[in-house]
C-alpha cells in the first residue's frame, strides 16, 4: 500500500475517519431523535464510501501482488464467457419472479429511496402523480443497505425498473460461477472447472434464489470471495492483502447482518494463528480506523428497530438450541427425500459427505499435508465458518431447510456440496477425469434443473401465488397513474405505483375519490382477499362502502379464500 499512501498519509485519512465517525454519532447519542434523520439522509454515502473503499483496496492488492490480473483475465477467458452462459441459461428457464415476499420488495423499496434521494428508507405507501412516485409513509428499513446500493447502482446504469434486484442477482451468479471456474482451473483443469460450473447450476435452491430479489445470492458470493482472499493472505500475508480482506469482509457483513459471525471468526483466527503483526495493523490504520463509520447505520439501524430486528413471534426465541435440534432433525430426514420437490441435489449431498469423509481420511493419512501450515489454517477456517454460518440458520426460529421462504438460508451449503466432486480430484486428480466430472455434472443439470424450473416449491406460498396473480394483471395495466388499496402496499410502492392498505384507504376516503374524479389517479385497485364462506371480503381487507367497486377479475388462493380484483367507479 506505500505506492498509494505515505505513512503519515495512512494516519491522517484514520484521524479523519475517527472524527468523521465521531462527528455523526455524538449527536445521535445526545439527541436520540436525531437518530432517524441521521440515518436516513446519510447512510447512503456512508455505504457507498464503504463501497469506494473496498474497490480501492482490491485495486491496491492487485497493483501490488506479482500476478498479472490481465494475465488471469486472458488465461480463464473461456470459463468467464461460460459462467456469463450459464448465468443467462438459468434466468432464461427459472422463473422470474420475486421468491421471498414481503423482503425482497422491502429491498427494492430501499433501493428506490437510494437512487432518486439519496436516502435509506423503506417507502411502504405513497403516490404517483406528474410523472413521479411521492412518497407518504417512510419508516427506517430492518434489513442491511448494500444490496439496495448496489441495486441503485443498477437503477444508475439502466433506469428504475421493479426488476433491477434481478440484474443484480445476475451479476452476483454470473460472478459466483466464475469464482468456482477459476479456483477449479487453478487446483484442477479447465474441463473439470466447466464441470464445477455446471454442478452448481444444475443444484436448485441456487438457482431458485439467484432469479429472484433478494439478497441471498449476492451474500453467498462474497462469502466464497471472502474466504478466496483469505486462502491467498494465509499463503503469503502482505498488509495490502490484509485490507483487501478486511474490507470486502466489511462490505460482506452489510448484506446479510449475520455475516458479522464470519468476519469475526475469520479476524479472530487469524490473529490466532498469528497472521497479524504490529506492522500490518500499522499500514491498515486507514481501513480499520473506517470500520467504525462504515458500521454506523448498522447500529443506528438495530437502535431504531429493536424489538423488531429479528421477527420472531411474541414467545418465540429467535435463537435456542430447541431450534438447532428440531431443525436438524428436519434436515437430516429431508436428505433421503428424493421426490424431486425439494430444491435441493441429495445426490451431491451425499457426494459431498463422502468426499469430506474421504479428504478428512488422507489429511490424517498426508503428513506433508498435515505439515503445511497455510493450507491446514485455512482448511479450518473455512470449515469452521461453513459450520458457524448453517449452524447459526439451523438456530434460528426460521431455519427449516425444507419450507420456501427459509431454503435460502443453505445456499452456501449447497455450493459447497455442489462443487464437492472436483473439490475431491483437486485432493486426487488421478481419482477421476475431468470429462467423466462433465458427464456427470451434465447428467445430474438434466435430473435436477427441471425443479428449479417448474417452481413447484415456491408456489406452495399463499403469498406468492396472490402477488403472483395480481402482477399478472398489473401486466396488462400499460399505465402507472393508478393508486392502489391493499393490505400490503409496500409490495407496489417499492415498484413506483401509488398504493396504501386499507386504513390509508378508508381514513382517507373522500380525498383519493377527490383525486379520482379530478384525475390525478386514472384507476383506483383494490385487491382483497374474499372469504369463501361468507363471500365477503376478510376482515383487514374489508373497505368502507363509499367506494364503489366493479369486479374485473377473481382468483383462487386457497381452499378458504380467493383473490378479488376490482376497479372504483365514480
Amino acid at each position: 500500500m506505500s505506492k498509494f499512501l505515505t505513512e503519515k498519509g495512512r494516519y491522517v485519512l484514520a484521524g479523519i475517519f475517527l472524527v468523521g465517525f465521531a462527528a455523526l454519532v455524538a449527536p445521535t447519542v445526545l439527541h436520540r431523535d436525531l437518530m432517524s434523520g441521521f440515518f436516513g439522509n446519510y447512510s447512503f454515502y456512508i455505504i457507498l464510501f464503504s463501497v469506494l473503499l473496498w474497490a480501492y483496496y482490491v485495486i491496491a492488492a492487485l497493483v501490488e501482488s506479482e500476478a498479472s490480473v490481465k494475465t488471469f483475465f486472458v488465461e480463464n477467458a473461456r470459463g468467464l464467457v461460460f459462467s456469463i452462459l450459464a448465468a443467462a441459461v438459468i434466468f432464461a428457464s427459472v422463473e422470474f419472479s420475486f421468491k421471498t415476499l414481503s423482503d425482497e420488495t422491502n429491498l427494492l423499496s430501499v433501493s428506490h429511496s437510494m437512487s432518486f434521494g439519496h436516502k435509506a428508507y423503506n417507502v411502504t405507501l405513497g403516490k404517483y402523480y406528474y410523472g413521479n412516485f411521492n412518497p407518504l409513509d417512510q419508516p427506517v428499513p430492518t434489513r442491511p443497505l448494500m444490496f439496495p446500493f448496489f441495486t441503485s447502482v443498477v437503477t444508475s446504469a439502466i433506469g428504475f425498473h421493479w426488476y433491477n434486484p434481478f440484474v443484480a442477482n445476475f451479476v452476483s451468479l454470473a460472478s459466483l460461477y466464475f469464482l468456482i471456474f477459476a479456483v477449479a482451473r487453478r487446483f484442477t483443469d479447465e474441463v473439470s472447472a466447466v464441470a464445477a460450473v455446471i454442478f452448481a447450476a444444475s443444484y436448485p435452491v441456487i438457482s431458485v434464489y439467484a432469479v429472484s430479489g433478494g439478497f441471498d445470492l449476492c451474500s453467498a458470493f462474497f462469502f466464497f470471495l471472502s474466504l478466496t482472499m483469505l486462502y491467498h493472505y494465509v499463503l503469503a500475508p502482505t498488509p495490502s492483502k490484509f485490507a483487501m480482506l478486511w474490507t470486502t469482509l466489511v462490505v460482506f457483513s452489510n448484506i446479510r447482518y449475520e455475516s458479522l459471525l464470519i468476519f469475526a471468526l475469520v479476524m479472530g483466527a487469524l490473529v490466532a494463528f498469528l497472521y497479524v503483526d504490529w506492522n500490518t495493523i500499522k499500514q491498515s490504520a486507514a481501513p480499520l480506523s473506517a470500520t467504525p463509520l462504515i458500521f454506523l447505520p448498522f447500529l443506528w439501524q438495530r437502535i431504531l428497530t429493536a424489538g423488531n430486528t429479528y421477527e420472531s413471534p411474541p414467545g418465540v426465541a429467535p435463537f435456542s438450541a430447541g431450534n438447532f435440534f428440531e431443525h436438524l432433525k428436519e434436515f437430516a430426514v429431508s436428505q433421503f427425500d428424493f421426490k424431486f420437490f425439494l430444491p435441493y441435489s441429495n445426490v451431491l449431498n451425499f457426494f459431498c459427505l463422502g468426499a469430506i469423509l474421504y479428504l478428512a481420511y488422507l489429511f490424517v493419512r498426508d503428513d506433508e499435508l498435515r505439515s503445511s501450515r497455510p493450507q491446514k489454517h485455512f482448511v479450518a477456517i473455512f470449515a469452521a465458518s461453513f459450520v458457524a454460518l448453517n449452524g447459526l440458520y439451523l438456530t434460528h426460529f426460521m431455519g427449516k431447510y425444507s419450507h420456501p421462504t427459509q431454503a435460502r438460508f443453505f445456499i452456501v451449503f449447497a455450493v459447497v456440496c455442489a462443487v464437492s466432486p472436483v473439490l475431491l480430484k483437486a485432493a486426487r486428480p488421478g481419482l477421476v477425469s475431468g470429462k467423466t466430472l462433465a458427464a456427470f455434472a451434465v447428467a445430474l443439470f438434466v435430473a435436477y434443473h427441471p425443479v428449479a424450473v417448474e417452481n413447484r416449491f415456491i408456489n406452495t406460498l399463499e403469498l406468492y401465488r396472490e402477488i403472483k396473480g395480481q402482477m399478472a394483471f398489473l401486466r396488462n395495466v400499460h399505465n402507472k397513474n393508478i393508486f392502489i388499496v391493499y393490505d400490503r402496499p409496500g409490495t407496489y410502492a417499492s415498484m413506483g405505483l401509488g398504493a396504501g392498505d386499507f386504513n390509508f384507504a378508508n381514513g382517507n376516503k373522500d380525498g383519493l375519490l377527490n383525486e379520482l374524479r379530478r384525475r390525478l389517479f386514472t384507476e383506483i385497485y383494490v385487491f382483497q382477499k374474499i372469504d369463501y364462506g361468507t363471500q365477503l371480503p376478510v376482515p383487514e381487507d374489508k373497505l368502507d362502502p363509499e367506494f364503489h367497486l366493479e369486479t374485473l377479475h377473481e382468483l383462487q388462493v386457497t381452499g378458504g379464500n380467493y383473490l378479488r380484483i376490482s376497479r372504483v367507479r365514480l
